[in-house]
């Protein structure tokens, strides 16, 4: 019995490679919700990418990156041009696990998709306000300028998000692209309001 364990546990290694890749590319997380002002950020990712691929073209992609983007919102009042200003930044650790079919095409070309479920932690969201307000506006709103860290005081740091994407190959080069769906409310409150993040993202990658 612990032979023919060992020797099926071989011939599946055998069948089975890993691909390590250095993955850059530039991230565009977009927040909205009921309640929860509307932001697009921009900015960028770095980290490691492996692929366990198995037959008939198929493979699992999974990984580590660190991503930092950058958004600015302003929200008015419509007392005599009161408003403010929002500066913020997302620190966010994503870890992909995504099926992927690959259809391999001449002189090492191959086109591929995936899809599959994304894994985001929030590290550090530094939020500077910037009020221009009333004393009566301010003492209503409770807003005033100063920095919060939005993962300690209002925003969840854990999103799950569905994703799809794919894109094109070269030898040891890939280009890849994707979309990913916040599935659950990421707004801390008592009032009912909502805030959800999807994230758009396109990167290069090399494998070593």
């Amino acid at each position: 019995m612990i032979a023919l364990f060992a020797m099926i546990v071989a011939t599946i290694s055998a069948q089975v490679t890993t691909t390590w890749r250095i993955e850059a590319g530039y991230v565009q997380p977009y927040q909205f919700g009921n309640g929860y002002r509307t932001t697009y950020f921009h900015g960028g990712k770095l980290g490691t990418l492996v692929d366990v691929n198995f037959k008939y073209n198929l493979s699992l992609q999974t990984g580590l990156s660190y991503s930092l983007a950058y958004g600015l919102n302003q929200q008015n009042y419509p007392y005599l041009g009161e408003y403010v200003r929002y500066s913020t930044q997302l620190h966010q650790l994503e870890l992909p696990v995504r099926a992927m079919y690959k259809i391999q095409l001449p002189k090492k070309f191959a086109l591929f998709a995936f899809a599959g479920p994304t894994f985001q932690l929030g590290v550090y969201a530094p939020e500077k306000a910037d009020a221009h307000l009333s004393e009566v506006t301010a003492a209503t709103t409770g807003i005033e300028s100063g920095v919060t860290n939005l993962y300690a005081e209002r925003v969840l740091p854990f999103n799950f998000m569905l994703g799809v994407g794919g894109g094109l190959e070269w030898s040891d080069y890939r280009l890849q692209a994707g979309y990913d769906f916040g599935l659950h409310n990421l707004y801390r409150n008592d009032l009912g309001c909502k805030m959800y993040q999807r994230n758009w993202f396109v990167s290069f990658s090399y494998a070593f």
